[in-house]
């Protein structure tokens, strides 16, 4: 490219895939200055209006919206079907829900991030599913307050039996967190170390089986304790 020729949309769009990255700026007719897709150029803004329009129009008729759901189901199916793609869906739904958070880009998984947590993925085992030890959004079991941002990363990935996750959801209580909570490999003084050795992959390789409490039965105790302790107190 010459000095006097200008950047195209196209080399934009190519540069942004070199440098890892799913979007870049460029100037759109309707939106200015937007977010652009790098694997197709096209705005994010007029892409999502576009999809918008076509879904109302699927939404209004009956037997469109139907034909359209059997459509997605038939896809879904032939996705799962090829290999490795558990893997990649779990990435693609982290990925989502941390810019449905909003967290900034230094929050968010590298390229070489991904590619370590999809080797983690794709060694869990059949059947597990692939917790945040961390929840990328956790909240207090008793307040509902949001009270810890995990991150998408091969170090907080904890392969779990079902039934577990869906009592863990995505609760953390930073008073007594749970032991895989915890930083697994660290040096004295907590500074986190990342490598992950032969023990560390045996724990992120195999599934954690939790009997822990419902909600409901966390905030009996609760109770239960402080009633005990205003007991002593007042004796």
């Amino acid at each position: 490219m010459t000095a006097n020729m200008k950047p195209t949309k196209k080399a934009a769009a190519s540069a942004a895939r070199e440098r890892g990255e799913d979007r870049f700026l460029w100037p759109c007719k309707t939106h200015g200055e937007h977010p652009h897709y790098a694997s197709s150029s096209s705005c994010v803004a007029c892409q999502r209006e576009r999809a918008g329009k076509r879904w109302n129009r699927t939404r209004s008729d009956p037997e469109a919206r139907a034909s359209h759901n059997e459509r997605q189901r038939a896809a879904m199916a032939r996705l799962r079907e090829q290999p490795g793609q558990r893997a990649k869906d779990i990435n693609s739904a982290a990925l989502g829900r941390l810019r449905g958070l909003g967290r900034p880009k230094t929050a968010m998984p590298t390229t070489a991030t991904l590619k370590q947590c999809l080797q983690i993925i794709e060694a869990a085992p059949e059947g597990a599913d692939l917790d945040h030890a961390i929840p990328l959004k956790g909240v207090h079991p008793i307040s509902g307050e949001w009270v810890v941002s995990g991150l998408h990363t091969p170090y907080n990935l904890e392969p779990m039996l079902p039934r577990s996750n869906k009592r863990k959801s995505h609760y953390f209580d930073p008073e007594n967190p749970l032991e895989f909570q915890k930083p697994y490999n660290s040096f004295p003084g907590g500074q986190f170390y990342g490598g992950i050795g032969e023990i560390e992959f045996m724990r992120y390789t195999t599934p954690t089986t939790l009997e822990l409490m419902t909600v409901d039965e966390y905030e009996a105790l609760f109770i239960q304790t402080a009633n005990e302790e205003c007991d002593k107190a007042c004796a």
